[in-house]
């Protein structure tokens, strides 16, 4: 499998920062979901910075279980 996910001129984004983004928007969009009318909503937005961990980690194993597809 190549690394390469997207390559324009000098911009070269790999499979796994491209999985990185998919999760990290992906859980945002959940996150506001959660949080639209709840009264927790500060503590839910705080909970973002973890999600962006768990975001990095999920799709660096992705990205592991798929060299080996």
């Amino acid at each position: 499998m190549k690394s390469i996910f997207f390559s324009y001129k000098w911009i070269n984004i790999t499979w796994y920062m491209a999985f990185a983004i998919f999760l990290i928007i992906i859980g945002d969009i959940i996150l506001k979901i959660i949080g639209k009318d709840n009264k927790y909503r500060n503590e839910i937005e705080d909970y973002y910075f973890l999600e962006l961990i768990d975001g990095f980690v999920g799709a660096r194993s992705v990205y592991g279980i798929s060299i080996y597809l």
